[in-house]
């Protein structure tokens, strides 16, 4: 969800417009998370001076990466709000914006606010909790995938395989597609099998 409800409506107004059959709607990213192999390379906050060094290094032995990528931020585009920040150059213009539109005040209203707009199925990803199951459910969502954003967003949250039987038992069902840490691979299926799930 974005501050901006302008972008969203006309957002979710291209997903039915492109006949979209489901919308999943995605909470397990409340706010931007230090990824700190990004700091370490240099793609978030100020670069390391190695970082820096060896940007220059590789504009200097790749000139025609340097005029394309680091001067004119090609190829690199957000397409889902690149309208929205017509301006941007490179990553860190995309990145500017959308930490300043990131709405980390959002609560299960908005998700009713989301039903106004979108007439269609609606899937929530990013439960980990529960109760959080329940107020999904009550507020008419039509699926939940439980996710923890692949564990690079939050320090410290619960594994999807560990959160996923007390959801299951909270919305009445034993019903899930395992993903786990390298997609959904034999071992992850494996996983849920013993955990008492049943593979979709």
């Amino acid at each position: 969800m974005l501050k901006d409800r302008g972008f969203m409506v006309e957002y979710i107004a291209r997903a039915t417009a492109a006949q979209c059959p489901v919308l999943l709607f995605t909470v397990d990213l409340p706010v931007p998370g230090t990824r700190y192999r990004d700091v370490r390379s240099g793609l978030s906050g100020p670069p390391p001076s190695f970082a820096l060094l060896r940007r220059a290094w590789d504009g200097i032995t790749h000139p025609g990466w340097l005029w394309d990528v680091q001067i004119n931020g090609h190829p690199h585009s957000f397409g889902n709000i690149a309208a929205a920040v017509p301006e941007a150059k490179g990553l860190g213009d995309f990145w500017g914006w959308i930490g300043r539109n990131f709405d980390a005040s959002i609560t299960w209203d908005d998700i009713a606010w989301v039903r106004q707009h979108w007439k269609g199925p609606i899937v929530i990803k990013g439960i980990l909790d529960p109760d959080d199951a329940r107020e999904a459910v009550r507020a008419g969502v039509d699926g939940i995938i439980v996710s923890n954003h692949g564990g690079r967003q939050l320090d410290g949250a619960p594994s999807t395989i560990r959160a996923l039987p007390a959801i299951a038992d909270a919305v009445g069902g034993r019903h899930a597609d395992p993903v786990g840490r390298r997609g959904a691979v034999g071992l992850d299926v494996v996983k849920a099998l013993a955990s008492g799930q049943t593979p979709a």
